[in-house]
């Protein structure tokens, strides 16, 4: 497989994450002069605008419980998560340079057409997946732009003044900055920085996934081989040792990958399983409050983003789920081809050194969340379980009686 197509598998993750500086491929070591640069403008940018402002909010109205709710279901949590990812993964960009020049050399070293186009075809499936959830959030956002502007707008048709308007995001700043022009400028610069922050939230997800997807690929291949090995040596015992032995290497090799896919994101996918578990459970306490509120305006419009809002959070999650479920059942598979292949063709002492990896399958290939949790199908339904408990919590406090 040649540059075309490694930059053909990576063009979508690297347009965005090398503007935010944290994409370390050597190729582009003109742009990598200025990485460290890039991220410390991109964390003060969001800062400025959304985070300390929104987190000023928050504390001044601690006490008001469906206002924080509302803070932090409406961008808070999703600001943090950005920042948090782009810090991680700078500090690990030259982790991420050796995984993607492992991953160029694993492209490059193939010439057999069959196998590049089993490559090129799951490169496409990712692009394609990850472009349907960009896609979605994009939605999502648009929808957002349009009912603040709709409501900025209905606000200043009924009342002049500046001071009484909300901005894009929920904010505290000093009443002289609700003047004109300040206002508008910061509110633009709002909407600025939360697509920023939305565009590293959900690429560097679609970078977890292209490094999953390709480490999969590459058992395939390695399984591939393993399952042909006794037909292709026969029962010539020096040329199956020499064959098995590369089987093993790299075999070693792709386990080396996993683990360091793992080393990267562990932090992050703890961090963000954690935060989604509580938007989610904010969001939904958010949508059904608007619903149960006889005195709320609801449009149709605010009604479709509210759903809109919630659905991303749950394709990131079951992401995440897939592709480490995917990365789990690697070895397993591995461990079931060295058992299904014709192994009993081989000689006696030949045969007995396929268990040395159908005993190195023994531990599993995973991706985990913190190093402590594995992240795979179970964990989704984990997660919707203990939000939805939460959920129940909130409304129980809200509907309580007694409390009041």
């Amino acid at each position: 497989m040649c540059n075309t197509d490694m930059k053909f598998a990576t063009d979508f993750s690297r347009l965005a994450l090398e503007f935010f500086g944290f994409w370390p491929d050597t190729e582009y070591s003109q742009a990598s002069k200025h990485l460290k640069l890039k991220c410390i403008i991109t964390i003060l940018f969001l800062l400025g605008f959304l985070y300390l402002p929104q987190s000023a909010l928050l504390l001044m109205n601690i006490g008001d419980l469906n206002l924080v709710i509302q803070i932090l279901a409406t961008g808070k949590i999703i600001i943090s998560c950005a920042i948090i990812k782009i810090i991680i993964l700078h500090i690990k960009r030259e982790d991420l340079r050796r995984l993607l020049k492992s991953m160029n050399e694993d492209l490059v070293d193939y010439a057999n057409e069959e196998i590049r186009e089993i490559m090129l075809k799951n490169a496409i499936f990712v692009r394609k997946m990850c472009i349907s959830y960009s896609v979605t959030i994009c939605i999502t956002m648009l929808l957002y732009i349009v009912v603040k502007i709709f409501f900025y707008f209905a606000k200043i048709s009924d009342n002049d003044t500046y001071p009484g308007l909300d901005l894009f995001v929920p904010s505290y700043l000093p009443n002289y900055l609700f003047n004109s022009p300040s206002f508008e400028l910061i509110y633009a610069g709002q909407i600025v920085a939360i697509m920023i922050a939305i565009s590293a939230y959900s690429r560097s997800d679609s970078l977890l996934v292209m490094l999953i997807m390709h480490v999969s690929t590459q058992f395939t291949i390695l399984r591939s081989s393993l399952k042909n090995l006794p037909v292709k040596v026969g029962t010539t015992s020096s040329t199956f040792m020499c064959e098995l032995g590369v089987i093993v290497r790299r075999h070693e090799h792709l386990n080396r990958f996993a683990s360091k896919i793992d080393n990267i994101f562990n932090m992050i996918l703890l961090l963000q399983i954690v935060l989604c578990s509580v938007l989610l459970c904010f969001q939904s306490f958010h949508f059904l409050v608007k619903l149960k509120d006889k005195n709320a305006e609801l449009s149709i419009i605010e009604l479709v983003f509210l759903c809109f809002y919630i659905c991303p959070v749950l394709i990131q999650l079951y992401i995440y789920c897939y592709f480490g479920e995917m990365l789990q059942s690697q070895n397993e598979e591995t461990r079931r081809t060295a058992y299904e292949c014709l192994w009993y063709i081989l000689d006696l002492r030949d045969a007995r050194t396929m268990i040395i990896i159908m005993a190195r399958t023994v531990r599993p290939v995973q991706l985990t969340a913190g190093k402590f949790s594995p992240v795979v199908m179970s964990t989704f339904t984990a997660i919707l379980k203990t939000s939805m408990s939460y959920l129940s919590v909130l409304l129980a406090t809200i509907n309580d009686p007694k409390d009041n």
